[in-house]
């Protein structure tokens, strides 16, 4: 397998690896450079206010979303993170091979949840279509968020917390 380490950048004024965090369902390494080329991105966190708001705009050409966690029961993302296990989400995200999907490495091997039928599934994540994964951890530091070799997606320490926010800026 081929490193995903690549020689130092600077960006800004901040010198970081360039580190391929993501890894195919098979394990090897994945570029997302380039993926959204400097566009911007409407993220949809799909809380329960999110049902009460007019999301039409986000239709138009050229708007590119991202949704966490079960956004995607609202509104339908190009994008979407999620940092907890497969079968806490919509087997028909999982499904969709219109929705680029970023998942913990560490969940590949999960089963899929059937909200229809109240059962696991045989499909695990990693057989799911468009599905990018990445390592995560919990040792969050605000120095180095964006240049270290994990997503860190919050801490456990005392007075701190986990989010799938957190993943979702990474990606």
């Amino acid at each position: 397998m081929q490193s995903p380490f690549e020689i130092q950048k600077p960006v800004g004024d901040i010198a970081r690896p360039l580190v391929s965090l993501w890894l195919s369902g098979n394990g090897a390494p994945e570029t997302t450079r380039n993926l959204l080329n400097g566009s911007s991105v409407f993220v949809l966190a799909g809380g329960p206010s999110a049902s009460d708001l007019d999301l039409s705009e986000l239709e138009r050409p050229g708007c590119l979303t991202m949704g966490l966690n079960n956004s995607p029961k609202t509104f339908r993302p190009e994008l979407w993170v999620s940092v907890d296990k497969p079968s806490h989400f919509l087997k028909s995200i999982w499904l969709d091979p219109k929705i680029t999907k970023f998942a913990r490495a560490e969940h590949k091997a999960e089963r899929i949840y059937d909200s229809i039928t109240g059962t696991l599934t045989e499909q695990t994540a990693e057989t799911c279509p468009n599905v990018t994964f990445f390592e995560s951890d919990t040792q969050f530091d605000d120095k180095n968020f964006l240049a270290r070799e994990s997503v860190s997606w919050g801490t456990t320490a005392a007075g701190g917390g986990k989010s799938v926010l957190l993943a979702a800026c990474r990606t």
